[in-house]
């Protein structure tokens, strides 16, 4: 049907398309005269042309039912995909709150382990440092002082808090004991 993209042009006027149908058909326009004028012809070409609209009506209404249900289908997917989604969603999200909670719960134990560590480190700690500094006293009351702190020049702001450290212990000792820390003695240590 060579009308067909004729009904589709916008905008479509239904005078003009008829116009234009009655020039097309032989006998059925005003070009010959009024003998050449056929009603007869022109009214065949009108039915003909009528059952063609009706055909196509119906393949176009067929296109659109199955288009309408082609639509409907993909709703109802679209709809029962967004309801599995959000089922997913809430299921993730439990999952992320039962994390946070085991990450509180693990941050808490390690924040507690943490802190006896360190109740159990520094007094370690302090006890080494204890053990050095009686090395060093050691040292002192020897007369002879090997460790690499009061032999290396260096190192001499770190063998100098060592002397005060042991100077504030030689106070607490009796009296014949503090000679060796004496002011005088300690100028000669600090010397070397």
């Amino acid at each position: 049907m060579a009308t067909t993209a004729e009904l589709f042009e916008e905008p479509f006027v239904a005078d003009e398309y008829i116009e234009r149908l009655v020039w097309r058909t032989p006998g059925g326009g005003s070009r010959g005269g009024s003998e050449s004028f056929d009603p007869k012809r022109l009214l065949e070409e009108f039915v003909n042309h009528i059952q063609e609209l009706q055909i196509m009506d119906e393949r176009i209404q067929r296109k659109v039912e199955k288009l309408e249900q082609q639509c409907q289908k993909e709703a109802k997917e679209f709809a029962k995909k967004v309801q599995e989604l959000q089922k997913s969603n809430q299921v993730a999200f439990q999952h992320f709150q039962e994390l946070d909670e085991h990450i509180s719960y693990v941050a808490t134990k390690v924040c507690h382990l943490g802190d006896q560590l360190e109740g159990v480190n520094t007094p370690r700690q302090r006890a080494v440092e204890a053990q050095k500094l009686m090395k060093y006293f050691n040292e002192f009351l020897d007369g002879e002082l090997k460790s690499d702190v009061f032999t290396n020049s260096e190192k001499i702001k770190e063998a100098a808090d060592i002397i005060q450290k042991l100077h504030l212990i030689a106070q607490e000792l009796p009296f014949d004991r503090q000679v060796y820390f004496s002011r005088d003695n300690l100028d000669i240590w600090c010397n070397l």
